[in-house]
């Protein structure tokens, strides 16, 4: 990188892992930090990171982000959206929210396709389309908190005119559901239970219950099903469940201990007429 715009000027340079070679550079004007990486790869990568700090749980630069990549405003439509996430293969784009900042990335293998949509992907950065159209915002979505249920629902404000309503809602119905948004419910509770019930799962005790388990439980609930036709309980309420299911229980275990017997007596009536050694 001999040839520095005069615009720039450099900082430092090195390598990165001992065979990338590295400059960082600074816009004189704006003071803006680039670092430039150079290896003998043929992959060309270009992201940029924007402030974006964290100031509550509405998911404001999550939102935020999805509107960015719905396109620029010198490209009317989701023709930008389309390049970068439905176009060629070999040009992607890709965004993630950190708690600090949001970082964009481009991806091309192809330089000249990467260089020729570099524009492109700043101008939907730093000139989103949804600062002049509201409704792009509105199809990324709100947040309504529902406390009385214990769950929080996320949902589009207006779906309407939106080209992804076929694929996005379930079972969509173009007569019957011209006017239904997207909703999404979130339970918090049950996303922690779930998350410890997954956890005492995979840890090491939870892995030796599920071998006993399959061994020792499995087989008496299809026994108990299958061969014995227990399939309903005759009575309501936990105790009336309770008590029949105790009755069951012993009548079962008198049946195997008597079959134990008269395996046991059988084995030994079978070897009456042997010689000992």
């Amino acid at each position: 990188m001999s040839d520095i715009n005069q615009n720039f000027e450099l900082i430092t340079h090195g390598k990165v892992d001992n065979f990338i070679n590295a400059w960082i550079i600074k816009h004189k004007y704006s003071h803006v930090k680039i670092a430039v990486l150079d290896s003998e790869k043929n992959e060309n990568f270009f992201s940029i990171a924007v402030n974006t700090p964290i100031v509550d749980d509405r998911g404001i630069a999550h939102i935020v982000e999805h509107c960015i990549l719905g396109g620029t405003n010198y490209m009317q439509g989701r023709e930008a959206y389309n390049i970068f996430f439905h176009g060629d293969n070999e040009l992607s784009a890709n965004a993630v929210v950190y708690p600090e900042f949001t970082q964009y990335s481009l991806y091309a293998h192809n330089y000249q396709n990467f260089k020729s949509n570099i524009k492109l992907f700043l101008d939907t950065i730093f000139s989103p389309i949804f600062l002049y159209k509201k409704e792009i915002y509105l199809y990324e979505g709100c947040h309504i908190k529902m406390n009385e249920n214990g769950f929080e629902v996320y949902g589009c404000a207006d779906c309407s005119g939106c080209g992804h309503k076929e694929k996005c809602l379930y079972k969509y119905n173009a007569e019957k559901d011209a006017g239904k948004n997207k909703v999404m419910k979130v339970n918090e509770r049950w996303e922690e239970l779930k998350e410890e019930s997954h956890s005492n799962i995979q840890s090491e005790k939870g892995i030796l219950n599920r071998q006993i388990r399959s061994i020792q439980t499995e087989g008496h609930f299809g026994d108990i099903k299958e061969n014995d036709k227990f399939r309903r309980f005759h009575y309501r309420s936990t105790e009336k469940v309770y008590k029949e299911f105790m009755l069951y229980a012993i009548g079962r275990n008198i049946n195997k201990y008597h079959r134990f017997l008269h395996d046991k007596i059988h084995k030994f009536e079978g070897k009456t007429g042997e010689k000992a050694a």
